[in-house]
Formats: C-alpha cells, structure tokens, sequence
C-alpha cells in the first residue's frame, strides 16, 4: 500500500511542492531527502521533475551501461540495450522458437518489465535474478510526466500555512519543506496538538 507525500521548498515568495506516491515514511523519503536532497541546487533538481512515483538517491538511472545485457533462455535469448529515444529507458528484445518480439520500455514500466522476466525466466538463468536486483539499485527517481509522459504536475502555495493546510486536506501522510538550509517534517495523521513541522 502506498504512503503518500508531499515535498516542497520554501522560495521565500513562494513555496513549490511535489507530490510523492510511494514510500513516503521517514526512514525512506525523509532519509533519501536528508541524505542526498541536502542542498538547494539538487532540491531545486527535485522539485524541477514534477510530481513523482517515487524517490531514489539519483534523479535518474544511476549507469545506463548496466543496461547492456544479453541472457541465453530455452530456445532462444533476451537483449537488453539503452534506448536512443529520451522517452523510454531501454529496448528489450526477445528471440524464442525462432520468433522475435521488441518491445522499448520507459522508465515507469521498467522494473515490472524486468521483474516479469525474471518470473518468467529467471529459473533457467540465474544472471537474469541478479540482473533485477542490480536494476533496482540503480534505477533513479521516478517521475510522472519525464517517465510516464504524463501532464506536469507543480503546486505553488503563499506561505507555509496554505503548504500545510493544503497537505493536512490531502491523502498525503507526511509532509517535508526544505527552508533554511535543512529538512522539516510533519506527519500528517496524528493529534492536531502534535501536526507541525519540525527539524528532520
């Protein structure tokens, strides 16, 4: 199940914020921010992509040399190469029973895509399980509109107040605001007394 939330930063005039549908929890989100979003040119970085799918330590795929892969499978062989085209992230090609299917896949679908090759093949080469565990090691942030091509997606508030007022109305579980040089945090779902940012 999915822990929504929202990530924003203080501009001083403004506050921008993107939502983040996945893993929003502290020890995820929060310590991904804490650890490699610590600086307001990489924040700007972040916020720039747009709501996302989910957060990584890169804003991308990592090394897209580790997407030059071949796997030999019964009756034939899977290639995996990067894709030309800035959409998508890589072609996979599949030769079995003398039969050829391509099939280039963005960003978004990628590691569903590599998952199911390992269900599907995974038994016969053992190079193709270790090829997804490396894949999600490396494979970066995940945005809607950049990985999915969906429209983009930026929310501008006044102030901190209408930042938080809007997070409290939401589906967001936690709200993080980058101000002053560090990482604050609210947790949505608790007592109103408690529902107020505070240093990460």
């Amino acid at each position: 199940m999915s822990t929504r939330s929202m990530i924003g930063k203080d501009y001083g005039d403004e506050i921008r914020a993107i939502y983040c549908h996945w893993d929003g929890y502290p020890e995820h989100t929060g310590q991904i921010l804490k650890d490699y979003y610590n600086s307001d040119a990489m924040v700007d970085k972040l916020i720039a992509l747009g709501d996302i799918s989910s957060i990584a330590p890169t804003l991308d795929f990592k090394d897209k040399s580790l997407l030059n892969r071949e796997f030999v499978i019964p009756n034939g062989k899977i290639k995996i190469e990067p894709s030309s085209e800035e959409r998508y992230l890589f072609k996979a090609t599949i030769q079995e029973n003398d039969e050829i299917t391509e099939k280039l896949v963005d960003r978004f679908d990628a590691q569903e895509y590599i998952f199911r090759l390992d269900y599907k093949y995974g038994e016969d080469n053992k190079d193709i399980e270790q090829f997804y565990k490396v894949f999600r090691e490396n494979q970066g942030t995940i945005a809607y509109c950049r990985d999915r091509g969906e429209p983009f997606n930026q929310n501008h508030y006044r102030d901190e107040n209408e930042f938080l007022s809007k997070v409290v109305d939401s589906w967001c579980e936690y709200a993080y605001l980058w101000k002053n040089d560090a990482w604050y945090m609210m947790k949505v779902y608790s007592d109103d007394d408690d529902r107020k940012l505070e240093k990460f």
